[in-house]
């Protein structure tokens, strides 16, 4: 017989009340796994629907699958180590960094929301780039580690770049370069020491750092980045070319979006034709992507306070080209965990006891530069992209260059080991002003006016650590010449070309804005005891900095010479006893011998005045030839 109606009713209202209780159920205990222990907490808080809508937030968490990308990163290898150390006799070195590399992926974990959540962020923020004659398991931070271990101990890595690598808006020691050193210390369990540079200067453009960057990060590296911010293609591709040129270029880091662009396209090229190997991209903002409408306090506490900067209110920095604390961090763990995988690779190999497979080696020379217009290629091409071999302009090669430079911070090549003479006042506080009283009697260090009121500013916070300067030679035409001595090596025998040795030389301005100088029309420049007829800025985009010109190509002489530093320093003393008619001698000494080009800097127009704004010299680039 068939149920009364009230019956029937029941029946079904039960069923479905049944199945929606075995649906919540099975809902909470997904979100409830162990990869999402840091959420627990945060899923007890309650939002209302008001509450939501009213600040465009969402509550609804996240949620991420894995693809065969994180087969390789440092959570897989680590599982293919668990296996292996209990089987084989490991020695008690190996098993310490491996605990120690479990506890620094559980800290990873913990802070980015769980091992599922931190590995999905590690795989869409962190790509390497692979060139299709790359071998699928090459690793070359693996093998670059693994050579450091067996040769000279050290692990090199350097980042360079402006204000954002530096760490403004932050204090200096937050930068991710030092959150790299701090979370890597590990590798010293396996016999490497990590070294860690922060080469960075605030204000300052791609070129002429560039052309200085082994001054201000060092040699032989085997991780670098250059970081300018969101640069043109046309200034990476320069970049690029300037970099890998050189020989055993490092493995280079770029800040930039993993997407198809054309920066990576860009990179990928360079990858294909052997210049680049393994080159990684850390894009940050796909980092943060899948929480940038969740609520604040669900975020994972990595991320939580994404936007805010850590320095003290009104301290500088705090502007948006900057990164914030958590980018800083969020940048040191994922590349910290990127090497940490290479470092994994090589412990893996050595309980195989077999050997890494080696990365693709570099080309030799460079390929026609991608983005260059051919028929507008000038006398700052060599500089920025180098030279064809051949008419076919098939392939390139870069030059070297050295570099004397004033900013700081740097490990070698500054400008004042240059100096003969010409300068007044180098005992003086850099933060002291400094007016015409002083540039009359000389050309004077100094800094550009607003990073004087800046650094003044940021003395009540002990700088925040910071220790770059852009300083510069600053001259008006009552300061006469600067006397400068670039040495090449060995000792003066016979009068020599100054054309044998020397191919190009480059002097750039400082970055000050509003100075009334222009170095092409302004300033006199005797190289190798001739005055030098030709004076020409370099006209490009990518040697400038906020649309100012910095430097200018000087043309050597065909009649100056090469001349000994004391003979140098002698035409600076009998220049000064001229001056003040007394007699002095200079006395040789250990080095005075030393071979090298002198040139002497002068500003010759009357334009030129301390009110409207002095010349300026901070850096000499030249090609040894």
């Amino acid at each position: 017989p068939t149920d009364p109606f009230h019956v029937t009713v029941f029946k079904v209202g039960s069923t479905i009340f049944v199945l929606c209780a075995v649906f919540h159920i099975a809902s909470l205990s997904i979100y409830n796994r162990s990869d999402n222990v840091p959420y627990r907490e945060h899923l007890l808080v309650k939002h209302t629907i008001e509450e939501s809508k009213k600040d465009n937030k969402i509550t609804i968490l996240p949620s991420f699958s894995l693809t065969e990308k994180s087969e390789h990163d440092a959570f897989a290898i680590a599982k293919q180590h668990s296996s292996q150390v209990k089987t084989t006799d490991t020695p008690k070195y190996i098993q310490q960094f491996l605990e120690e590399a479990e506890k620094l992926q559980r800290q990873f974990a913990d802070r980015y929301g769980g091992e599922l959540s931190a590995r999905a962020l590690l795989e869409r923020s962190l790509a390497v780039l692979k060139s299709d004659h790359s071998h699928t398991s090459s690793n070359a931070m693996a093998f670059r580690i693994d050579v450091a271990r067996q040769n000279s101990g050290v692990f090199s890595m350097a980042f360079g770049g402006s204000s954002a690598v530096a760490g403004y808006g932050n204090f200096h020691h937050q930068s991710f370069p030092f959150v790299v050193a701090q979370l890597l210390e590990a590798l010293e369990i396996l016999g490497l020491t990590l070294q860690v540079r922060n080469g960075a200067v605030e204000h300052t453009g791609v070129f002429p750092y560039t052309w200085c960057r082994n001054h201000y990060m060092g040699e032989n590296l085997d991780v670098s980045s250059m970081d300018f911010g969101n640069i043109s293609p046309r200034h990476l591709e320069a970049v690029i070319r300037n970099v890998a040129a050189q020989a055993d270029a490092p493995i280079l880091v770029f800040r930039d979006s993993i997407q198809p662009s054309e920066r990576k396209s860009l990179l990928q090229s360079y990858v294909d034709a052997g210049v680049l190997v393994d080159p990684v991209i850390v894009d940050l903002k796909a980092a943060f992507a899948p929480y940038a409408n969740l609520k604040e306090e669900l975020l994972p506490p990595g991320l939580q306070g994404w936007n805010e900067f850590s320095a003290p209110p009104g301290a500088p920095g705090k502007v948006r080209q900057n990164m914030t604390l958590k980018q800083h961090e969020l940048y040191g763990w994922l590349l910290s965990m990127h090497i940490l995988a290479g470092a994994q690779s090589v412990v893996q190999a050595m309980l195989n006891r077999s050997n890494l497979v080696s990365p693709p080696l570099t080309s030799s020379t460079l390929p026609r530069p991608i983005l260059l217009d051919e028929r507008k290629m000038s006398r700052t091409t060599p500089l920025l992209y180098g030279s064809p071999i051949d008419d076919s302009l098939k392939e390139w090669s870069m030059s070297s260059f050295q570099c004397a430079t004033a900013f700081d911070p740097i490990v070698s090549g500054a400008l004042n080991d240059t100096i003969v003479g010409g300068t007044y006042g180098d005992e003086v506080d850099l933060l002291h002003p400094k007016g015409a009283m002083y540039l009359s009697q000389g050309w004077v260090m100094d800094l550009e006016a607003d990073e004087r009121r800046e650094k003044q500013l940021m003395k009540q916070w002990d700088n925040l650590g910071f220790q770059d300067y852009s300083k510069a030679y600053y001259g008006i035409p009552a300061s006469g010449p600067l006397s400068v001595f670039l040495p090449i090596g060995g000792d003066l025998d016979v009068p020599k070309s100054a054309q044998e040795s020397f191919k190009r030389l480059v002097v750039c301005e400082s970055n000050a804005k509003g100075d009334s100088c222009n170095l092409e029309r302004d300033v006199s420049i005797v190289v190798g005891g001739v005055n030098a007829t030709s004076v020409q800025w370099l006209v490009n985009d990518a040697v400038t900095y906020h649309g100012k010109r910095l430097c200018v190509l000087v043309d050597i002489p065909e009649d100056s010479k090469l001349t000994s530093k004391g003979e140098a320093k002698q035409v600076v003393v009998d220049r000064m006893q001229a001056k003040l008619k007394k007699q002095t001698r200079l006395l040789s000494g250990e080095g005075e011998t030393t071979l090298g080009l002198a040139i002497e800097i002068e500003v010759t127009s009357s334009r030129v005045t301390w009110h409207k704004g002095a010349c300026s010299i901070a850096h000499i680039i030249w090609e040894p030839r």
